[in-house]
């Protein structure tokens, strides 16, 4: 026998908050008397918990009412009159009789199929257990609408908190650290040319596993030796130096030495020059990147 799709509803809903208490629905057919001109059938409907009807009464329909969290059976079409069955907040059977109204429901006619119900001639009574409905009711509809409009809300809110972190971070973050940068900027005239040349050629910016990185006292004078002998060779006959400050924060700069076909680039910031590669200067290929590391002596 079909049931209602708000019988359905609140099957499903008592399934799922308790579903070890053997909830079914048992529908009720009953044939007209002689007297009644209609050939239609009346069906009325309880509801069972482990098989054992949760009151004596039979409704018109079973529904779950979302507002008062109730299951009521339904006692008049207009929902205006409903008994409550199953209290939302315990979720146990109401023992006494509690009359509500349920201005939300909304009473349709199952469809049911009449070849074989028109053979009775009697009252006659047959059971089932429905399942999880397909389709939605008004009531979970609305609350359905609640729910994406909640995780519209939550998702508004976290870009709203993603744009304002990278909002604090360009207004508060980057003049932090261009100020830093700005009062740490080397003086221009602090460059010397030569002297950082030599550190390039003694391998100074060299990581320490190199093998090209002197190693021992030995090495490391013979190299500090070949890199002021060497320099003072090649910057012997003339040498360029170019600087180009990037908004004070920091001074690019490039020294070219003909004699050895080579060009150093540096950057000088937070009190130190950088060394950021060298070309040759007749080639086109790219620099040499290599680590670049504070230059002291």
């Amino acid at each position: 026998m079909p049931s209602t799709a708000s019988s359905q509803k609140a099957l499903a809903y008592l399934k799922a908050v308790k579903p070890n208490d053997g909830w079914s629905i048992e529908t009720i057919s009953l044939s007209p008397s002689s007297g009644n001109k209609t050939d239609s059938i009346l069906r009325r409907m309880k509801l069972l918990r482990r098989n054992v009807p949760v009151s004596d009464t039979s409704f018109l329909d079973i529904h779950y009412d979302v507002k008062q969290q109730v299951v009521v059976g339904v006692l008049t079409k207009d929902g205006s009159t409903c008994q409550v069955l199953v209290d939302g907040q315990t979720k146990k059977p109401v023992s006494q009789v509690k009359i509500v109204s349920c201005p939300d429901y909304q009473y349709i006619i199952p469809n049911t199929n009449r070849s074989g119900e028109g053979a009775a001639s009697s009252s006659s009574f047959s059971s089932e257990t429905v399942g999880v409905p397909q389709d939605l009711s008004p009531q979970e509809k609305q609350l359905m609408e609640i729910y994406v409009k909640n995780a519209l809300i939550a998702m508004a809110v976290l870009i709203a908190v993603k744009v304002l972190f990278s909002t604090m971070f360009i207004i508060v973050v980057l003049p932090l650290l261009y100020g830093f940068l700005y009062s740490t900027c080397p003086p221009m005239e602090s460059f010397d040319a030569k002297q950082q040349l030599k550190r390039v050629l003694r391998g100074y910016h060299l990581s320490d596993t190199d093998p090209r990185k002197p190693k021992g006292v030995l090495e490391e004078w013979t190299a500090r030796l070949a890199a002021t002998v060497t320099t003072e060779l090649a910057t012997l006959p003339g040498y360029s130096v170019e600087m180009l400050p990037l908004g004070g924060a920091a001074i690019w700069t490039s020294m070219s030495v003909p004699t050895a076909n080579l060009q150093c680039y540096w950057i000088g910031a937070n009190h130190q020059w950088y060394y950021i590669g060298s070309r040759e200067l007749d080639s086109t290929t790219t620099m040499n990147a290599t680590s670049t590391r504070p230059q002291r002596e």
